[in-house]
């Protein structure tokens, strides 16, 4: 399984991210999150967050999150996040779509870079 930083992503200029719902009437709702919390964390302890594209459906992505302690790299949460592509353009008939290919292409993209 290919796992990229999420970084990869962040590359794209934020108005255009920032526009799809704006101007497309998209947005990627939240069906399904979870973590596994395996050590706990201090105040004022630094921390990374990485993020993975762990699998990309025709309408749905599926994030992953480690955080981990920057002292020591240690893995303190695993977590996920599920995500759908929605149509909102009408506010009172949210509706599934596939991901639009310049998204998919952008989002594959990310998934590959290592």
């Amino acid at each position: 399984m290919d796992r990229c930083k999420w970084s990869c992503v962040l590359s794209i200029p934020e108005p255009y991210l920032g526009s799809l719902w704006k101007e497309r009437g998209i947005i990627f709702g939240l069906l399904e999150t979870g973590c596994r919390y395996h050590l706990p964390g201090r105040y004022n302890e630094w921390i990374e967050i990485v993020t993975y594209i762990d699998d990309l459906a025709d309408k749905t992505i599926l994030l992953r999150h480690d955080i981990s302690r920057l002292s020591d790299r240690a893995l303190m949460v695993e977590g996920f996040e599920k995500r759908i592509c929605l149509d909102v353009s009408d506010l009172l008939k949210f509706k599934a779509i596939d991901i639009p290919q310049d998204i998919r292409t952008i989002l594959l993209k990310a998934q590959s870079c290592e």
